[in-house]
């Protein structure tokens, strides 16, 4: 798991920490602390990034049952600003 930094984040401050906090079989949350949560996408021309790539992925499911593919073992998503 990584965080992309925006064009105008200084990217040595996007330090974080996470924790599991429940883990299904087609669900997984997550609960992310940042250490500078305030600069988190404060740009919101260029918002950071949340990547999360799933090494194993013999332990997650589609919504139909199925283990996910290769293809989709990649998650990207922006992340909101925390104010």
């Amino acid at each position: 798991m990584s965080v992309i930094s925006g064009y105008y984040t200084d990217r040595t401050k996007l330090g974080f920490n996470y924790t599991v906090l429940s883990f299904e079989k087609n669900k997984m949350t997550l609960q992310l602390d940042f250490e500078n949560p305030l600069i988190i996408s404060r740009e919101p021309v260029d918002p950071e990034i949340l990547k999360i790539v799933v090494n194993d992925i013999q332990y997650f499911f589609t919504s139909f049952g199925k283990t996910i593919s290769i293809e989709n073992s990649e998650l990207q998503k922006k992340l909101p600003p925390i104010y």
